[in-house]
């Protein structure tokens, strides 16, 4: 379950996220962050997978799934935290609507205080 990628593929990570998820997640949760899981995972390019072990992947999917599941409908979510597997590199999630200025916004400030996006 803690093994990195072989080739850095989505399927192969994939397959070791889901058993992630089943080991540890109640059923009703397990449903809906597999499903989830599938939908992002697939998407995802390869280089996203190099390098991080599947209990990595599994924190990035769970955060951002939670993150999605707590808000209220027309809510913005934030979370803000450190990269798995990337020592003290930081990372913030935004969910919203469809709001580019915020995002804009977001990236300004972070840029003008000297943080690499």
């Amino acid at each position: 379950m803690g093994r990195e990628a072989k080739d850095g593929s989505g399927p192969e990570v994939l397959e070791g996220v889901l058993q992630v998820i089943e080991a540890g997640a109640d059923q009703d949760r397990g449903q809906r962050l597999r499903a989830f899981a599938h939908a992002v995972l697939g998407r995802a390019p390869a280089d996203f997978f190099r390098g991080r072990t599947d209990a990595e992947v599994f924190e990035l999917i769970s955060g951002t799934f939670d993150l999605l599941d707590s808000m209220a409908p027309g809510a913005v979510g934030v979370r803000v935290g450190q990269l798995p597997g990337y020592g003290h590199t930081g990372c913030a999630a935004v969910a919203i609507s469809d709001r580019p200025f915020v995002v804009d916004t977001l990236h300004q400030l972070l840029t003008s205080r000297g943080f690499e996006i």
